[in-house]
């Protein structure tokens, strides 16, 4: 693949990543991070140093922040903002190559996202894990996972 498409395709994948992350502080009180209101600060926080270093190019960096952003959202009972930072700490190893971690944050996010009753991102949880499956050569249980995102998606 040429440079260009490879620095394009990268480029949209960041876009995709920010998007989801910007879902996650969206669903967030309005309350101002410096507040000692309801806003979770510290995942917020980690969640806004995982897009700079991701943005930096500092891959392991955002890994580790999205990381800790997701785990400070489960101990606070928040699991759909936990599994949107899953969505996409499962997507960044996708897209770092490493499709077994990546698969497995992609199956923690999709059981989250059917504890909250969240079909769409349930859907898309499955289908980002079923092309991982796919990558690791897990054609059986790709193409289960895929028929389980459509039969979810046809609901």
């Amino acid at each position: 693949m040429p440079s260009s498409a490879v620095n394009r395709r990268v480029a949209g994948l960041g876009l995709s990543l920010l998007a989801g992350f910007t879902v996650v502080l969206a669903a967030q009180s309005p309350a101002p991070p410096t507040s000692t209101g309801p806003v979770p600060v510290g995942a917020l926080t980690g969640i806004r140093l995982a897009q700079h270093h991701f943005y930096s190019g500092r891959y392991d960096d955002a890994i580790a922040c999205a990381g800790e952003a997701q785990s400070r959202f489960i101990e606070l009972g928040d699991r759909a903002a936990a599994g949107k930072v899953g969505l996409n700490l499962g997507s960044m190893y996708v897209l770092r190559g490493d499709y077994a971690h990546g698969v497995s944050h992609l199956r923690q996010a999709a059981v989250l996202f059917a504890r909250v009753g969240d079909r769409q991102h349930s859907v898309m949880a499955d289908i980002a894990m079923a092309r991982a499956l796919t990558f690791l050569g897990d054609f059986d249980e790709a193409l289960r996972v895929f028929a389980r995102a459509r039969m979810r998606a046809a609901t």
